[in-house]
């Protein structure tokens, strides 16, 4: 049983501000909650490298904004971990990711390339809550995603298609999105088991989320048995993903992470070290208007999965 090492950020801030080394970050947002964590690593010795993908490409840009004159690197996939490597220590470092920021493509490749690869000495990350999600449409049903793209593997994580696989979708507000993998001609599978974040900091989150999916789950067979792992946890979503394992111990897994980022991140970490696993994105382009105001934020301690 895993012990759940996430922690409420004004208990640990003081002494992460001390002992941090490395700060990875996303571009800018629109909204404020994604300026908490590089605003409050601004006046520390803290290096902070952004870091971005462009999916038409398939492209990584990374820059040390912490730099006199940021200059900004450009790399594939095959290349980035040496890319990354060059900017920051590995050993000695002390890495936070802030997952509030990042696209949820990039937090997967880095969980993998810093578990896998580089290696430091301690591993955190940070995500901020929203007081509330804005953006609706006409139906009143919430519109966090501008546009997506056919479901497509994750760089670093592509895998072969495996005969026997369950499909585990993390569920977000936009069923339209799940719809998209389920209709998409290569997504087949034995088994869809459904994940939903519950309890959510606002009890109306999961049920517009579970709403919102009904269609879509409803196209997908009988079988659908929905399961909850606690909202913004990463620990929780872990400890999921390995209670379903043991009920199909036989089968391959395609997560497929829709949901909010610390279940990507779980996603991320499970796949980074579990072979018989991949994870299929839609590289959803988010709106700029998705939130509101800034609410709790949580430090995950991460380091046990390198």
């Amino acid at each position: 049983m895993l012990i759940r090492e996430e922690f409420s950020l004004p208990l640990v801030e003081e002494v992460l501000k001390q002992s941090i080394t490395t700060v990875i970050v996303g571009t800018i947002s629109h909204e404020e909650r994604c300026h908490k964590i590089k605003d409050l690593f601004a006046e520390t010795r803290a290096r902070i490298i952004s870091v971005e993908y462009n999916h038409e490409d398939r492209m990584f840009s990374l820059s040390v904004l912490s730099d006199p004159f940021p200059a900004t690197a450009r790399t594939s996939n095959a290349q980035f971990a040496n890319v990354l490597g060059n900017r920051i220590d590995g050993f000695s470092e002390n890495i936070l990711i802030d997952l509030t920021s990042l696209q949820h493509a990039v937090i997967i490749v880095l969980l993998n390339t810093i578990c896998n690869s580089i290696k430091p000495a301690h591993l955190f990350a940070a995500y901020v809550k929203p007081q509330r999600y804005i953006n609706k449409d006409n139906l009143g049903r919430y519109a966090l995603s501008a546009c997506v793209s056919d479901p497509a593997g994750i760089p670093g994580l592509i895998r072969k298609r495996q005969d026997k696989e369950i499909v585990v979708p993390f569920l977000g507000f936009e069923g339209n999105r799940l719809q998209n993998f389920i209709d998409n001609d290569n997504m087949t599978y034995d088994v869809i088991v459904p994940v939903i974040g519950f309890p959510s900091e606002d009890p109306s989150w999961q049920f517009d989320a579970l709403k919102n999916c009904m269609q879509a789950l409803e196209t997908a067979g009988p079988d659908s048995v929905i399961r909850k792992c606690k909202s913004n946890s990463i620990y929780d979503a872990i400890a999921t993903l390995e209670e379903i394992k043991e009920l199909y111990p036989d089968n391959c897994f395609v997560l497929l992470p829709l949901g909010i980022r610390p279940h990507t991140a779980a996603c991320g970490l499970w796949a980074a070290k579990n072979r018989n696993v991949r994870i299929l994105y839609d590289y959803a382009v988010e709106a700029e208007e998705r939130s509101e105001g800034v609410g709790d934020a949580i430090v995950y301690h991460l380091s046990r999965f390198i």
